[in-house]
């Protein structure tokens, strides 16, 4: 089978595995699926999209270029990052203006920022409701584990959700509490712990159904 002429571009392994899953899940469009690390276990971050789409020019077959990233404590100047290296990579005419735009460009190119738009967060952020939904017991201690500890003081709206998710996933898989975020979506054992098909990921979902159409 020939690959699909959509590529999608995020930061780490754990991202490629979200969305490898949510594809799977949710029998969304085939992407190739890439991230800005040197190494397949290694994470680039959004600091190396510029060095990883001139590699992508390699690809024979890419039409449209799917870039993913986190809006962290920053939405904007996360976004403006991003566009920062498109153009390195690309040229002026393949920046989008905005989140979700679609550049007129060979390959088109488009830019979603997680957990959405002007939100706050990352992936962790993003996965916190459907983890949630679990077990509403479980949940309501790690609420109340963060609320003693003073979570809500701290400065990153990043690390609060690392914290609450990654105590949620440990307190819910005995098996392996010190369970990879990567791991809940590659093995079928803990696939449960973060239900990709809750509604949380339906706007995600929505725009991996219709780009490159």
């Amino acid at each position: 089978m020939a690959p699909p002429p959509r590529l999608l571009l995020c930061e780490g392994p754990e991202d490629v595995a979200f969305f490898q899953r949510l594809i799977e899940t949710r029998s969304l469009p085939r992407f190739r699926i890439r991230h800005t690390g040197g190494r397949a276990s290694a994470a680039g971050g959004n600091s190396r999209f510029d060095r990883a789409l001139k590699a992508l020019k390699l690809e024979a077959g890419v039409k449209d270029i799917l870039i993913v990233a986190d809006n962290d404590e920053a939405p904007d100047k996360s976004f403006a990052n991003v566009c920062r290296q498109i153009q390195g990579a690309y040229g002026r005419g393949k920046v989008p203006d905005h989140p979700l735009q679609k550049a007129s460009s060979n390959p088109s190119i488009m830019v979603v920022m997680i957990p959405w738009k002007d939100e706050l967060g990352c992936l962790e952020t993003l996965c916190v409701e459907a983890s949630r939904a679990v077990d509403a017991q479980i949940s309501s201690h790690v609420d109340h584990f963060a609320a003693m500890i003073g979570v809500e003081n701290w400065d990153r709206e990043t690390r609060k959700s690392k914290m609450w998710l990654r105590s949620m996933l440990a307190a819910c898989c005995e098996r392996d509490p010190f369970v990879f975020l990567g791991n809940v979506f590659r093995d079928k054992k803990n696939r449960h712990l973060i239900p990709l098909d809750h509604r949380c990921f339906d706007r995600v979902s929505g725009v991996l159904s219709k780009y490159g159409r």
